[in-house]
């Protein structure tokens, strides 16, 4: 114990579930949760709605886009694409729940949206109808 905060060393495996461990620092602080309000951070409303529109699907969108974004582990960052449109990068995977995604939004409109659920290979979004890959735009790493 110091103070208000408790430190847990986890020695062996403990039967907790798949990737959960006692290990940790524990408070009685308002926790503060790393993914709090990272949908709203990675996407504007506008992307969100296109999504949800290209979707379809409201089970697919609010089970697996939706929620795996507000609990899976979600990168983005702000580059271009191979061609030089300026553009958006979100990546997130959710290994416990079997959600993968990457999503690809140009400065333009364009969105391109390659979701894996469950296991049930990739699968593309896209709001541009002249696009003919089976994959999202490549991008610069920066």
């Amino acid at each position: 114990m110091d103070g208000d905060t408790m430190n847990v060393v986890q020695k062996g495996i403990l039967g907790m579930g798949m990737n959960v461990s006692a290990q940790g620092e524990y408070s009685q602080k308002e926790p503060e949760y790393v993914n709090a309000g990272i949908i709203n951070k990675a996407y504007t409303e506008s992307q969100l709605s296109e999504i949800k529109k290209m979707i379809g699907d409201d089970e697919v969108y609010d089970d697996y886009f939706k929620f795996g974004t507000e609990i899976g582990a979600v990168d983005y960052k702000d580059t271009e694409t191979k061609t030089g449109e300026k553009c958006r990068v979100v990546d997130c995977i959710v290994p416990t729940y079997g959600v993968e995604y990457k999503a690809v939004m140009t400065d333009s409109g364009k969105i391109y949206l390659n979701l894996n659920v469950g296991g049930e290979g990739d699968k593309l979004y896209t709001n541009d109808s002249e696009y003919t890959e089976k994959t999202v735009p490549e991008t610069v790493e920066k």
